[in-house]
């Protein structure tokens, strides 16, 4: 149980078996926003996405990550009801029930479209990916051909990028509306005890906006949105062989994330273990240095 108030969460702890049930006030966090049961998905994408789309535009790379249990409404956050969030997207005003992935994209069109007209001198091309991390291999979900050799690579001077990975130029919405039904389609999802359609995988829809001038000089930037597979614990999720090996692989990768938040939060530390997972790895880029992250942590 927790009770919200303004910016803060306060857990509510409760007496279970014989004792007599209480109500007692447990610890409260404050967050920079606390999104209750009443927030449309509208309202969630100018709080966050917009702004996302801004840090984008602005040449930042930037990471918006959905964070929490199994079946606590992290994809539906993101994408919205999965075996719809790809459709009507030639209207003006998006479903309600459309979600951040959809916005964002849609958003970041309308702003290009718009900054094109205002000025015809710059050049801006917009490209996708999607990929998940499954047991922690990388997969496609616009190419899952097996013959394919997807990792992730790191170099001093390219940076980080996912060698072999698919990137599709789009220009429309219905573009994007059409990877994202393809993709939807080859994501590993499972049913535990705690989620009829459950994410055994880390999603990761990738944004990457190119900038050229006319003087020769260019500008890259990428948004990740990630929507995470949910922790769990084995003993509630009921899951078992090869659902317990893809339980043990995300709750490790989950560690992993959470140290790397650690670290880079301690001052005067030198090493961050991005390469501990291949999730870190991937998102080293856009969690230190010149980035932008949100969290959003479902309840």
């Amino acid at each position: 149980m927790f009770d919200v108030a303004g910016n803060t969460v306060t857990l509510r702890y409760k007496d279970n078996g014989s004792k007599p049930k209480s109500n007692r006030e447990g610890p409260s966090f404050t967050f920079d926003s606390v999104f209750d049961a009443t927030t449309t998905q509208e309202q969630l994408h100018e709080s966050v996405g917009r702004v996302g789309v801004q840090h984008l535009l602005e040449g930042y790379n930037s990471t918006i990550l959905t964070y929490g249990q199994t079946g606590s409404g992290k994809t539906f956050s993101m994408y919205g009801d999965e075996s719809t969030c790809w459709r009507d997207w030639d209207n003006d005003t998006l479903p309600r029930d459309h979600g951040l992935v959809p916005r964002v994209t849609a958003c970041l069109l309308d702003q290009v479209g718009e900054l094109s007209a205002k000025n015809t001198e710059i050049e801006y091309a917009i490209t996708c990916s999607f990929l998940e991390i499954y047991n922690e291999k990388i997969k496609d979900l616009f190419d899952p051909s097996t013959k394919k050799k997807i990792r992730v690579r790191d170099t001093k001077n390219e940076g980080v990028w996912v060698h072999g990975l698919t990137q599709e130029t789009v220009t429309t919405k219905q573009d994007v509306a059409d990877l994202l039904r393809l993709g939807f389609g080859l994501r590993s999802v499972g049913m535990t005890l705690m989620n009829e359609r459950s994410s055994r995988s880390h999603c990761i829809f990738i944004l990457n906006l190119h900038q050229n001038y006319p003087d020769g000089s260019s500008k890259v930037s990428k948004l990740n949105l990630v929507d995470l597979a949910g922790s769990e614990r084995v003993d509630r999720s009921g899951v078992e062989g090869v659902a317990m090996k893809e339980a043990q692989n995300i709750n490790k990768s989950l560690s992993c994330l959470g140290l790397c938040i650690n670290a880079l939060a301690e001052q005067g530390r030198h090493h961050i273990p991005y390469r501990d997972s291949s999730l870190t790895h991937l998102l080293k880029e856009s969690l230190g240095g010149n980035a932008k992250t949100f969290l959003l942590i479902a309840l």
